[in-house]
């Protein structure tokens, strides 16, 4: 029998190179280990990432043939003792030394899974269990009983949450928009810990096409009132405007009072190879909601128009928009141009044919 766990120990650690094994084979740690968690601060309910170290993946690709054939002879020889590699995550529990587990255990790639926060976690480390064996992270995760609800009612889906610089959406999580229409809007619940925290929201398609940052300003942390409402005193992400949108760029030309003026800029090549610039200037004033624009050739005071932008409907927005005609009235009253701008690129062609972009 002696024998038999000997050779049950050498194979054990040809095929788990990160488990160390007892005498008798019973008991096995696992290096695997959490290593971080994202948010590393949340409420029940809400979604985390976390990330594993997996050493045996730096394993040369002879080492991990051989891993795999001792592997199955392992299974055959003894059932049961090498385990399910189902991962689980779990969190402290309320109960000393007690850890319960996580929900909704998704895999996103080799070393990284998002986990569900159970309503029975409390603040401590977590477990990671793969198999027979167990490793209980050094890091810590922090239940909240504060935060923030968003709600979503611009035209575009919520891509990105950042508090305090850290995203606190999962990857390919949006808080999704819905038509104007529509009699119901999509929230999300975000923990926090107590205190004063910097929000950055930003809109768009998709994390890969992002439309524009919001800028929140500083503001304390909510309680939480109840799983149906969430926390206290939410934050509506208010449908953006054109006025707001050409002029997100950090760019600024001028800023007076509550106005802010942003450069859109196009270069010309004329026939003779001289290079001409052309510009329109924006200025979006968040009192009266008002748009106005100079266009300009060669330089600014060489004016060639000016007048304002009308502001699409939310029903002209749409959900979700990659492009959207502006209008360009002139002083007078008659269509200057027509802007057709291209969201995430930042860029507008105008009835030149020239393209400009976002400075």
């Amino acid at each position: 029998m002696k024998r038999s766990t000997a050779i049950l120990a050498i194979a054990a650690s040809l095929i788990f190179p990160n488990l160390t094994t007892t005498a008798n084979a019973q008991s096995l740690a696992l290096i695997n280990r959490i290593t971080e968690i994202t948010p590393s601060q949340g409420m029940a309910g809400q979604t985390i990432t976390v990330k594993i170290t997996r050493p045996e993946l730096q394993l040369p690709s002879g080492l991990k043939e051989l891993q795999a054939k001792l592997r199955k002879d392992i299974v055959l020889r003894f059932p049961g003792r090498v385990g399910s590699q189902t991962t689980r995550i779990l969190f402290t529990g309320a109960q000393a030394g007690q850890f319960v587990d996580g929900e909704n255990v998704v895999r996103v790639n080799d070393d990284t899974f998002t986990v569900r926060v159970p309503s029975s976690a409390r603040s401590g480390p977590m477990q990671l269990r793969m198999g027979l064996g167990t490793s209980t992270s050094t890091v810590r995760f922090t239940l909240t009983t504060v935060g923030y609800s968003i709600e979503n009612q611009s035209q575009y889906n919520i891509v990105s949450i950042k508090m305090d610089g850290v995203e606190r959406l999962t990857p390919g999580q949006v808080i999704a928009a819905v038509p104007a229409t529509s009699p119901n809007i999509n929230i999300l619940d975000v923990g926090a810990t107590a205190g004063n925290h910097n929000l950055q929201i930003t809109i768009g398609i998709d994390a890969s096409r992002p439309v524009m940052v919001v800028f929140l300003p500083t503001m304390a942390a909510q309680r939480f009132l109840s799983p149906s409402q969430g926390f206290a005193n939410p934050i509506g992400i208010l449908p953006m405007r054109a006025g707001d949108y050409l002029v997100s760029s950090p760019n600024t030309v001028s800023a007076v009072g509550t106005s802010r003026t942003v450069s859109w800029q196009a270069l010309e090549v004329q026939a003779n190879g001289n290079l001409v610039v052309h510009g329109f200037d924006f200025t979006f004033n968040r009192t009266t909601g008002v748009t106005s624009f100079v266009h300009w050739i060669g330089d600014r005071p060489n004016v060639a128009g000016r007048g304002t932008v009308l502001e699409p409907s939310l029903a002209q927005w749409g959900v979700n928009a990659a492009q959207r005609t502006l209008t360009l009235r002139s002083s007078t009253g008659s269509v200057y141009t027509n802007f057709n701008v291209t969201f995430p690129n930042a860029s507008g062609v105008a009835a030149d044919g020239l393209t400009y972009t976002m400075q």
